[in-house]
């Protein structure tokens, strides 16, 4: 009963409230309260394990445990609570805390477990009480994780009594591995001298995977900055650099026993002031965007009464605003020195302040090695040094590719070492080095040139500076060395080939000299080698003028071995077997030519053994390929046995197009074709190869112009083809024929050549014998005009013919055409105009010769006929035809049954034609049904401008239709006409004009 009473009464004692926090991530700290009002006789046993392993227990008399960090299980806690005088036994109270989630971790959610750092302590606090700035640093305790942890410190400053805090910054950054101290720094805008600062810190874990509670550690105790403890009341701050625009807090502190009376500042008029009092003994003033006086120095000050006397005592200070930025960094700072004890130092100044005096803009050099300080806010300049210039250069070789060079250069480069650069040049290439080199004692130095070529003339020459971070320029160039490499045997073995001449049984040995870059010095002599048959050996001294060498062989074919020798050495043999196989299957290829080089390709051959060579040949001078040049390439391949020739390979490095034209010539004529010759341009005038040839044929006389129409042009692509037949062409025609080639670079120059076709034999005999069946029908004779009706006059008494005169009397036409004209249409306009008649003689005072004489005015209308559809060419002119109209002009006698009207007298008028313009225009337009029947019934009309007939061939591209060609003896005439058969003529032909064309005139006709 007694313990179940203790039990009871016991409950006071039970454990409760238990709270686990971790700092380290490493230990965890359990604490727990009881409601006992006496618990320092109280002893408690605490109990945690792990599923079902043993429990782990502790006796403390403090209500305070310490396990291990357990993750990932689940954990019980027991605590028992004894009589601390009975040693364990009879327990007052006992409390289970069982956390039965898998993962202690969301166990702390319930707030049993937190991560609170520890509190951290302030390591130092330095004040600038002229710039108002403190550096605030502290250890960040890292040391206890075994890893980086982000971590953020809160920096508390406060002031005024009581305390305010006044600011609360933020800085992040990481913990781990080890103790770091961290650094922190602050301005004050209010002065330090007028109250105390005081500042302290707390930390907070931000470990991202303890999703537990997490909390800030405890503030750090308390660091300060003390204010003024003068016992003379002042102002605050002290004469002040500020810029204009600022804001500034001033303060007047005094010692107890003063009674402030007020503050001010001279600009308060114009600007915003607010005054506060900071302490019992401290009150300020806070001036807004303070501006520049006329001596940039403004006062501010403060009166105070002192209790005892009653006497007023006024402090002050003075703020001196700038211009409106703070001096600018010196810029282009340089300094030099060259006799490694005084430096001179230069820079430019920017920016101005406007202050003078002892508050003008101070520069401060600072001399030593290293780099920028990341505290100070200014131009870093590094002293300059350049060495002088290096002398007394001194060559010895080493190797034949390297050789040692020594010089002197004055001056103490202990602390700085000394940064030389080489130049070597050999003529055609140039490259420098930079050598390090160490201070040398006697001022000489030494550096190895190596990496030459042998048997090299090289130029060098010598600067030197001083390292970086002190690098500014390099010294002058010492004067220049010229040293030749020593000589090395030759780099490579020959290339060499051989002609047999199986007739006289030798072979010419040939080799290719080595460049003067693989000879390694001065060739002497090509040694020759070769083996006999009964096993001695045999050897030939070359001289090095020589290229090639003949050697006898019998009847044997050799093995031959070539060496170039210079001082130095012989160069690796090589070989090459005199013995020729018989050729196979020889291919012929094309090279393929690209930019400078042609590309050289053959199919490879199973039974080579030994390689291949390939053979070509070019002139010396120049000694690369050349466009337009054909290079034969030959390819034999090595066999164990000897070389066989395998192939050609033919190219060019560059196409270009034929040089010359080809020659051709006509083999013969047809009178319907041509057929023409041609000579093949020869390699060097081609230029490339060739794809074949391109001919054009037009219709053209010899020393005309050039034709403007050309027939289709003929592409020859057969290069084995040399003879062509054109065809289609015309009897007795003149043409121009054009001829060239081309290769893939384009066409060639162009050969001429002017051929005439010959005439049409049968159908010239035949037209011959009919000629005067082709006279009757399309050249009848012309009718006598003496025997026309119109002149046919009444005759007198006596038997005379009344005759009378045809008189030309003056008078306006009645239609008017401008000839001679450009224009395409010409617009006609009519003028009704009366002729009038001569009624007196004319001038001339002739009589007639009888009474029956009578004088008619004749008065022409004009017929206009006008050309429609002009061609294209400017330069053909419109022309007319003008035919005149005879009427009669007085009252003739007229016989009963010869009744004659106007229109039949106009229709039978004489209508000569003016001018015609043959081959300037197509045909003429019909303009009125009057014209259309004068025209139909016109006479006689003879073709009076002989310049303008036609004597051109009809069929030809130039005959006109509608315009009348050849004779002046027929209306329808189209050429000259045939001269009448004589009766002695036989049927043999004659000559015909050449301008004569039978091609159409049987076509309505048969032959008789």
């Amino acid at each position: 009963m007694l313990q179940e009473h203790l039990y009871q009464k016991g409950s006071s004692y039970l454990a409760q409230n238990l709270t686990c926090i971790t700092h380290n991530l490493g230990n965890v700290i359990c604490t727990w309260t009881t409601d006992a009002e006496d618990d320092s006789k109280l002893t408690y046993k605490f109990c945690y394990n792990v599923s079902s392993s043993k429990p782990q227990c502790s006796l403390t008399k403090e209500k305070k445990a310490t396990f291990a960090l357990i993750i990932f299980d689940p954990v019980l806690i027991e605590i028992t609570t004894f009589n601390s005088a009975e040693e364990g036994e009879n327990p007052l109270a006992k409390n289970t805390f069982v956390l039965p989630e898998k993962d202690i971790c969301n166990l702390w959610l319930k707030n049993t477990t937190v991560l609170v750092p520890l509190m951290p302590r302030i390591h130092n606090l330095t004040s600038d009480y002229i710039a108002d700035t403190s550096i605030l640093e502290w250890y960040d305790g890292g040391s206890i994780f075994q890893y980086q942890i982000d971590s953020s410190w809160q920096i508390q400053i406060l002031r005024k009594d009581p305390m305010e805090e006044i600011a609360l910054e933020t800085y992040n950054t990481t913990v781990g591995s080890k103790d770091t101290l961290l650094r922190w720094e602050w301005t004050s805008d209010l002065p330090f001298n007028c109250t105390t600062h005081y500042f302290r810190i707390r930390c907070f874990l931000n470990e991202k995977n303890f999703a537990g509670r997490k909390m800030w550690s405890e503030w750090s105790p308390l660091v300060n900055i003390s204010g003024s403890t003068g016992k003379v009341p002042k102002m605050y701050p002290l004469d002040k650099v500020v810029a204009v625009g600022s804001n500034v807090t001033f303060c007047c502190v005094y010692e107890p026993g003063y009674i402030f009376n007020s503050i001010n500042y001279a600009s308060c008029k114009t600007l915003k002031c607010e005054i506060a009092s900071l302490t019992n003994w401290s009150k300020t003033i806070a001036v807004q965007n303070v501006i520049s006086g006329p001596s940039a120095d403004i006062n501010g000050w403060c009166e105070v009464q002192k209790e005892e006397t009653l006497k007023n005592s006024v402090t002050g200070t003075v703020l001196f605003v700038g211009c409106p930025h703070p001096p600018s960094v010196p810029q282009n700072l340089s300094c030099e020195t060259q006799n490694f004890k005084e430096i001179a130092c230069h820079w430019e100044e920017e920016r101005f302040t406007l202050l003078c005096g002892s508050r003008k803009t101070h520069y401060a050099l600072f001399e030593g090695y290293g780099h920028q300080n990341n505290n100070y806010d200014g131009l870093i300049g590094v002293c300059t040094i350049y060495p002088r210039t290096p002398t007394d250069l001194r060559v010895s070789s080493v190797t034949s590719a390297s050789f040692r060079l020594s010089f002197s250069l004055p001056g103490n480069f202990k602390e700085t070492k000394l940064q030389c650069q080489v130049q070597i040049s050999n003529g055609t290439s140039q490259e420098e080095r930079n050598v390090l080199l160490n201070n040398s004692g006697n001022s000489r130095y030494t550096i190895l040139v190596d990496k030459l070529h042998p048997f090299t003339k090289y130029d060098f020459r010598v600067r030197c500076a001083t390292p970086k971070p002190f690098f500014w320029k390099w010294s002058d160039w010492s004067t220049k060395k010229t040293h030749t490499t020593q000589q090395a045997q030759p780099a490579r073995e020959l290339d060499i080939w051989r002609e047999k001449d199986a007739n006289e049984d030798t072979v010419t040995l040939f080799w290719k000299p080595l460049p003067i870059l693989e000879s390694n010095g001065v060739i002497e002599t090509y040694e020759v080698y070769w083996t006999l048959p009964d096993k001695s050996t045999k050897n030939k001294s070359v001289p090095a003028s020589h290229n090639s060498t003949k050697i006898n062989l019998g009847k044997n074919d050799y093995i031959f071995t070539v060496k170039a020798k210079n001082k130095a050495g012989v160069s690796p043999p090589s070989s090459i077997n005199s013995a020729e196989l018989p050729a196979g299957d020889i291919y012929i290829e094309k090279g393929i030519g690209k930019d400078d080089s042609i590309s050289v390709a053959w199919h490879p051959d199973s039974n080579v053994t030994c390689g291949y060579v390939v053979r070509w040949c070019y002139d010396p001078e120049p000694s690369v390929f050349q466009p337009g040049v054909r290079y034969t390439f030959s390819v034999f391949g090595c066999k164990e046995n000897g070389y066989q020739i395998l192939g050609y390979i033919k190219g060019y490095i560059q196409e270009l197009s034929p040089k010359t034209a080809p020659y051709f010539s006509v083999q013969h004529t047809t009178s319907d074709s041509i057929v023409i010759k041609w000579k093949n341009i020869s390699v060097e005038d081609s230029r490339g190869f060739l794809q074949g040839y391109l001919l054009k044929c037009a219709k053209g006389e010899k020393d005309g112009p050039t034709p403007k129409y050309f027939k289709p042009e003929i592409n020859v692509t057969d290069l084995n083809q040399d003879v062509l037949t054109v065809s289609g062409l015309q009897g007795k025609t003149s043409y121009h024929l054009t001829f060239r080639a081309y290769t893939a670079a384009g066409s060639g120059p162009v050969n001429t050549l002017d051929v005439v076709t010959k005439e049409n034999v049968v159908t010239g005999i035949l037209c011959y014998r009919k000629r005067e069946w082709i006279k009757e029908v399309f050249y009848p004779d012309i009718p006598n005009p003496e025997h026309s009706k119109a002149l046919d006059f009444p005759r007198d008494s006596e038997g005379n013919s009344n005759s009378k005169t045809l008189e030309m009397n003056p008078c306006t036409p009645n239609n008017i055409e401008v000839v001679e004209t450009q224009s395409q249409g010409l617009k006609i306009e009519d003028t009704a105009i009366t002729s009038p008649v001569m009624e007196e003689p004319p001038e001339d005072g002739l009589e007639s010769e009888s009474g029956s004489h009578v004088v008619v005015s004749y008065c022409p209308s004009i017929i206009e006929e006008v050309i429609s559809n002009p061609p294209e060419d400017e330069s053909t002119v419109s022309s007319q035809v003008v035919y005149i109209d005879v009427q009669s002009m007085y009252s003739a006698p007229v016989k009963p049954n010869e009744e004659l009207e106007a229109d039949c007298v106009v229709s039978a008028g004489y209508k000569p034609q003016m001018q015609l313009a043959v081959n300037n225009f197509r045909h003429l337009e019909e303009t009125s049904v009057t014209e259309e029947d004068s025209d139909k019934g016109a006479g006689y009309r003879p073709q009076v401008n002989a310049s303008s007939w036609h004597t051109g061939c009809p069929d030809s591209p130039e005959s006109i239709e509608n315009v009348s060609f050849g004779s002046p003896c027929s209306i329808n005439s189209r050429q000259f006409l045939i001269p009448p058969k004589d009766d002695d003529d036989d049927d043999s032909p004659k000559a015909i004009n050449s301008g004569w064309s039978f091609a159409n005139l049987f076509h309505t006709k048969s032959n008789e």
